[in-house]
C-alpha cells in the first residue's frame, strides 16, 4: 500500500560549520529554513522546500534529496540527451595511488573533503606526519586536477588543484577528473551547477551518506555549449591569473612583516584558504 510521506530539504539551518586548523566550529546567523520547512509539513505555508509523495513500501529510494524537487524524479533533465557536454568528452578520471607512508620524507601535503572550499572552489591542505596518514590519504594529485567529492555530492565541493599542491595526497573521498582541452576552472564550476547537482542526486546511494560512484562523474552532462565553454575557460584562466596576482601580493606582505618564507617554514604559513567545509546542508523526511 503506498504511504503518504513528506519530503523536505533544508538548505539553512542557523548556522555553517567551518573547519580551521583541524578544529570545527561552528558559526551561528540569521538564516534558517526550519520554520517554513514546518509550515509546509502542517499545510500552513506553499510548497517550497518540500512536497508530500505516495511511495509505496518497495520504493527503493526515501531519500529527501532525491523526492523534495519535482525535476529530480523526472526520467532526465531537460534536454540532457540531445544538449549539452558529457565530461567524459572532456575529462577522464585518474587513479594514481600511494601510501605516504612509504614516502622519504617526514611529512606529506593531505588533501581531505573539508579543506575545499564549495563556495569558491578553492582547494587547502594540512601538512601532516607521514606516520600519522589516514587510511582515506592513497589519491596522488597533480596541478589542474578537478577534485569532486563523492560523498553529499549535492555540497557541489569541487576544486582544483593548485601549482604548490602538485603531488600532493587527496582523500579516497574525491573522483580526480584530468582536463583535456578545457580550463579545469571552467569544469570545476559546471560541476557545481544546479542542473549538474540534480543529476548527482539521481545517483546518490544511501541515506545517512549519500554517495556516489566515481564513475558517475564521467556520464555527467554538463548545461553549456562548445562556444560557451571556450568563453568559460577564458573566464576561468582570467581567474586564476587574478588570483595568482593576489596570492603573490600575500606572500611580499608576510615577507614586510617578518614572516620566514624559506624552505622550512614557508609550509607553515596560512593559505589563501585553511580548511573550509562547504555550507551545512540537512535532510528532514
Amino acid at each position: 500500500m503506498p504511504t503518504n510521506t513528506f519530503f523536505g530539504e533544508a538548505r539553512e539551518v542557523g548556522y555553517d560549520v567551518v573547519t580551521r586548523s583541524g578544529q570545527r566550529r561552528r558559526i551561528r546567523h540569521a538564516r534558517t529554513d526550519l520554520p517554513s520547512l514546518l509550515a509546509e509539513f502542517t499545510g500552513r505555508g506553499p510548497s517550497k522546500l518540500g512536497r508530500w509523495v505516495e511511495l509505496p513500501a518497495s520504493a527503493e529510494r526515501w531519500d529527501a534529496g532525491f523526492h523534495a524537487e519535482p525535476e529530480v524524479r523526472q526520467n532526465t533533465s531537460a534536454g540532457e540527451h540531445d544538449e549539452g557536454i558529457a565530461v567524459s568528452t572532456i575529462a577522464r578520471l585518474v587513479d594514481e595511488r600511494q601510501d605516504p607512508r612509504r614516502r622519504k620524507t617526514k611529512h606529506f601535503e593531505y588533501i581531505e573533503i573539508s579543506d575545499v572550499d564549495g563556495r569558491t572552489g578553492l582547494v587547502g591542505h594540512k601538512y601532516i606526519p607521514v606516520q600519522e596518514a589516514p587510511s582515506r590519504a592513497r589519491k596522488v594529485v597533480k596541478t589542474g586536477d578537478v577534485l569532486v567529492s563523492t560523498v553529499r555530492p549535492e555540497r557541489g565541493t569541487v576544486g582544483v588543484v593548485p601549482p604548490h599542491l602538485n603531488g600532493a595526497i587527496c582523500s579516497t573521498g574525491f573522483a580526480v577528473l584530468r582536463c583535456r582541452d578545457v580550463h579545469p576552472g571552467a569544469l570545476a564550476w559546471l560541476l557545481k551547477s544546479e542542473a549538474v547537482r540534480r543529476q548527482m542526486i539521481r545517483h546518490n546511494i544511501g541515506i545517512a551518506y549519500p554517495a556516489i560512484a566515481e564513475e558517475t562523474c564521467l556520464s555527467l552532462v554538463l548545461p553549456t555549449t562548445q562556444d560557451k565553454l571556450r568563453e568559460a575557460s577564458i573566464a576561468a584562466q582570467e581567474l586564476q591569473d587574478a588570483q595568482d596576482v593576489f596570492e603573490a601580493a600575500r606572500r611580499h606582505m608576510m615577507q614586510l612583516v617578518g614572516a620566514e618564507l624559506d624552505e622550512g617554514s614557508s609550509r607553515k604559513l596560512p593559505n589563501l584558504i585553511e580548511s573550509s567545509e562547504p555550507r551545512s546542508v540537512t535532510n528532514a523526511a
